[in-house]
C-alpha cells in the first residue's frame, strides 16, 4: 500500500515537472521514486531470500573468502550463499541474503548521481557515464563491506552479539564515505568543464 501511495505521488511529481520547466520537484521526485523502489522491492524480495541475486552473492563471497585466505589461510571458505569462517577459538557461518548483496546501496547511490547530474546539468552522455561509475563503484564497495563484516567476524568469532552491532552500522560507515567522495568528484569535474566552457 505504501508503494503505490509512493508510486501516485511519483506520478504526480512527473506531472508538475513536465507542466512547469521551472518547477523545483526534481528532489522530492526522487526521494519519492526511490521510496517506492525499496518499498516494492521488499514486497517483491522478502528479507531472507536471494532471488536474483543468486547469481551475484556467491562469486561475491568466493571473493571475500580468497581475501580472508590470502592473509590467514584456510580460515574462510563460502559455499552458495553461506560464509564459512574459523580460526582456533571457534567458528561461525555468515548467511547473507539479497539486503547485503548491495542493493540497497546501488539504488540509493543511483538516486544521488540522479540528482546530482540534473542539479548539475550534466546532459544525457556524461550522466549515464556517472551512473555506470556509481554502480560499479557501489558494488566494489559493498565487497569492501562484506570483506570487513567477515574479518570483524574472524577478532570476535566467539561474540555474535558484537558482530551484530557491528553489521548494523558497517554499511553506513564505508557507503556514506564513498557516495559523500563521489559527488565531489562529479562536482568538482563538472565545475571543470563548465569553466573550460566559458573559456572557449
Amino acid at each position: 500500500v505504501w508503494g503505490i501511495d509512493y508510486t501516485v505521488t511519483s506520478i504526480f511529481l512527473v506531472a508538475l515537472l513536465l507542466l512547469d520547466r521551472g518547477s523545483k520537484t526534481i528532489t522530492p521526485l526522487i526521494y519519492t521514486v526511490g521510496m517506492a523502489c525499496f518499498l516494492f522491492i521488499d514486497v517483491l524480495l522478502p528479507e531472507n531470500t536471494l532471488g536474483p541475486f543468486g547469481y551475484v552473492v556467491p562469486p561475491v563471497l568466493t571473493m571475500v573468502a580468497g581475501v580472508l585466505d590470502l592473509f590467514t589461510p584456510g580460515a574462510a571458505h563460502s559455499h552458495s550463499n553461506i560464509l564459512m569462517l574459523h580460526n582456533s577459538l571457534g567458528a561461525m557461518n555468515l548467511q547473507v541474503f539479497w539486503p547485503s548483496a548491495g542493493l540497497d546501496g546501488i539504488v540509493i547511490g543511483l538516486l544521488v548521481v540522479v540528482a546530482i547530474c540534473v542539479k548539475a546539468g550534466t546532459g544525457w552522455r556524461r550522466g549515464a557515464f556517472y551512473l555506470v561509475l556509481g554502480i560499479v563503484g557501489s558494488f566494489l564497495v559493498n565487497v569492501l563491506r562484506l570483506a570487513l563484516l567477515a574479518v570483524y567476524a574472524m577478532s570476535n568469532i566467539t561474540n555474535p552479539q558484537a558482530f551484530q552491532a557491528f553489521h548494523s552500522v558497517a554499511g553506513e560507515l564505508v557507503f556514506i564515505p564513498w557516495i559523500i567522495l563521489f559527488v565531489v568528484l562529479i562536482l568538482r569535474r563538472e565545475s571543470r568543464i563548465a569553466a573550460q566552457a566559458r573559456l572557449l
